[in-house]
């Protein structure tokens, strides 16, 4: 049995480590590929709040508890909302210490962690199991029937052939190049939402910022500013012991996309990813521009923020249109995470590595009989194997409906409103009558629960046990699967 991963991203990654590990003890004639167009030392992006299920996929593809506390921010996972330019959060999303002890599964730890290490520590459990290859500087841009009629051939961008396999697994995110033969993408495929990102990266803040800026940061993983039509960011993702590196986002709803923010901030386009990162004279008429655009909308401690940006970028939101599954199999092909329906910002990466574990227990399972033990093919219309997607899929479906909605909403600037203070009613969309109800009870109850919670976050913060570290509590399932491998481990 062949297998490939298309995408080295940590989905992918954690999917190939979870094979890798399995098979080499019940199937050691298995192979597994990793194709990745970028290069290995390609930056993996910013931080990831890993849920129970991106935990768990983390502990079976090999990766200690140690590995995962050392590039993760202890206390990292609260985060402070500012409402304009009020200089007090007024909300802040926390995990209690009480509500983490009485309810572990609702409240496990869920600390940010740095995606560069991530994909490190993955390659490192690999690295000892000679049935998985990793191959950078190297992409996928097709694929085509086998001469044998039942596997896949994968392409290079000359067409050439990299390999046949029995199963393929598209882990490319928005970009991927193949997902069109396995969904129906009713938009005609990628294409920019109107949402413009100019996201960079403060170094070190620690040694950069003011003292009253640096103390009203520390207490949090986050800070948020949002406004009617405005939302800025500041999120940890180094872990600490030194590494304090900070991603900033700053995001602007554009119909002329991120071309007409490059006219107004007076640069050229860029034509590459690597020329798209501005650290010189540029990113000084980058930052000139937030804070002109910003024009005192926020409280002026988010002038200090953008001032000390390292280095920054300018891109459109690429995202997919509304994605169903096509009713006919063509090519063993499955598409997990962003590949079957990009979720974007505050979602992709969690639910991709859902999608790793589910797929990698369904492929484990020898009860799914997804592929003949005699020559290794895959049964293309397993119902098991159908069940899986119809469940990705309609979990991309309900995050995006949920989060396309509020985020426009949240950036549009409608004259007369733009700037001025949101409130919790804001994000509450249509003019149902249920719709009408919530947004009446949203108006009383949302600022006590936000008033109760900030001031429950202070008191721990003055007790020294506000968010998590290595002693809170783990997800159960998270201490289920280390208990497991540990008892793999005194069997083999």
């Amino acid at each position: 049995m062949r297998i490939a991963i298309c995408g080295a991203g940590i989905s992918g990654l954690t999917l190939a480590g979870i094979l890798s590990r399995q098979l080499a003890r019940t199937l050691p004639s298995a192979r597994i590929e990793v194709f990745e167009r970028a290069p290995a030392d390609r930056d993996q992006g910013y931080g990831l709040d890993l849920d129970e299920h991106g935990q768990v996929a983390l502990v079976r593809a090999g990766v200690s508890r140690e590995d995962y506390w050392r590039l993760s921010r202890p206390y990292s996972d609260s985060a402070a909302i500012y409402f304009g330019s009020d200089a007090d959060p007024g909300f802040v999303m926390f995990r209690p210490t009480l509500l983490q002890q009485w309810f572990p599964s609702a409240f496990g730890a869920r600390p940010e962690s740095n995606r560069a290490s991530l994909r490190q520590v993955l390659l490192k459990a690999m690295a000892p199991h000679s049935n998985v290859q990793v191959h950078f500087d190297q992409g996928v841009f097709g694929i085509k029937h086998a001469k044998n009629g039942t596997s896949a051939a994968l392409l290079d961008r000359e067409g050439t052939e990299l390999g046949t396999f029995d199963l393929v697994i598209d882990g490319m995110g928005v970009h991927s190049t193949i997902r069109q033969h396995r969904v129906l993408d009713k938009a005609g495929g990628k294409h920019s939402n109107g949402i413009v990102m100019l996201h960079g990266v403060i170094d070190d803040p620690e040694t950069t910022w003011k003292p009253d800026l640096m103390a009203r940061f520390q207490r949090h993983g986050s800070m948020m500013g949002v406004a009617r039509g405005f939302n800025i960011l500041a999120q940890r993702f180094g872990p600490g012991n030194g590494d304090n590196r900070t991603s900033f986002f700053y995001l602007v709803a554009r119909e002329d996309g991120e071309g007409g923010v490059f006219r107004d901030v007076g640069v050229e386009p860029t034509q590459s990813r690597a020329s798209g990162i501005m650290s010189d004279d540029r990113l000084q008429k980058v930052k000139d521009w937030i804070l002109s655009d910003m024009n005192g909308v926020f409280a002026p401690f988010w002038e200090e923020v953008v001032t000390s940006v390292d280095r920054i970028t300018i891109r459109e939101q690429m995202v997919h249109g509304e994605t169903e599954l096509l009713s006919e199999r063509e090519y063993p092909l499955i598409c997990i995470g962003d590949s079957l329906w990009n979720c974007g910002l505050g979602g992709g990466g969690i639910l991709a590595m859902q999608d790793s574990l589910e797929l990698a227990n369904l492929i484990l399972d020898p009860e799914s009989r997804l592929f003949d033990p005699e020559t290794g093919t895959m049964d293309l219309a397993n119902p098991a194997l159908k069940k899986i997607e119809d469940g990705m899929l309609e979990r991309k479906a309900e995050f995006n409906q949920r989060s396309s909605g509020a985020r426009a909403r949240m950036l549009e600037r409608t004259p007369g409103k733009a700037g001025t203070k949101m409130e919790w009613i804001d994000v509450i969309p249509g003019d149902s009558y249920s719709a009408l109800a919530m947004r009446f009870v949203a108006s009383w109850t949302l600022p006590l629960v936000s008033r109760v919670f900030v001031s429950w976050y202070n008191q721990e913060l003055q007790q020294g046990v506000a968010g998590s570290d290595r002693s809170s509590p783990l997800f159960p399932v998270v201490t289920q699967a280390l208990e497991e491998e540990e008892t793999l481990r005194s069997k083999f």
